[in-house]
C-alpha cells in the first residue's frame, strides 16, 4: 500500500470527504502509479482495454473506430481516492 498521508478519499460526488485509509469499505488508490492512473483514458475515462480493436470482428469494436475518443492517453494521479460510504445501503 503507498503513503496515504495527506490524501482524502470520496464516495460521491454529493458524499462526505475522509482521510484516505485502506479500512474504509471497498478503498481504492487512485494517486500517482495507482491501476487508475495508469489504466483509465483521460478523455473518455474507459478503461486501456476500450481502446484496443477486437480482432475476431469485423465491426468497430474499440472507442477509437467508433469515434468516441481520439486515442487513449493516461489520467494520471487523481485528487481523490475513492471508497464506499454506505449511502445506497450495504443489500
Amino acid at each position: 500500500m503507498p503513503d496515504l498521508s495527506g490524501r482524502k478519499a470520496k464516495c460521491g460526488p454529493e458524499c462526505a470527504v475522509v482521510e484516505s485509509n485502506e479500512n474504509l469499505a471497498f478503498f481504492r488508490f487512485r494517486g500517482a502509479g495507482s491501476q487508475d492512473a495508469i489504466t483509465i483514458c483521460k478523455h473518455c475515462h474507459m478503461h486501456r482495454m476500450a481502446h484496443q480493436h477486437d480482432n475476431g470482428r469485423c465491426v468497430p469494436t474499440s472507442v477509437v473506430e467508433r469515434g468516441e475518443c481520439l486515442g487513449f492517453e493516461a489520467q494520471g494521479a487523481q485528487e481523490f481516492d475513492h471508497y464506499y460510504c454506505g449511502h445506497s445501503g450495504w443489500d
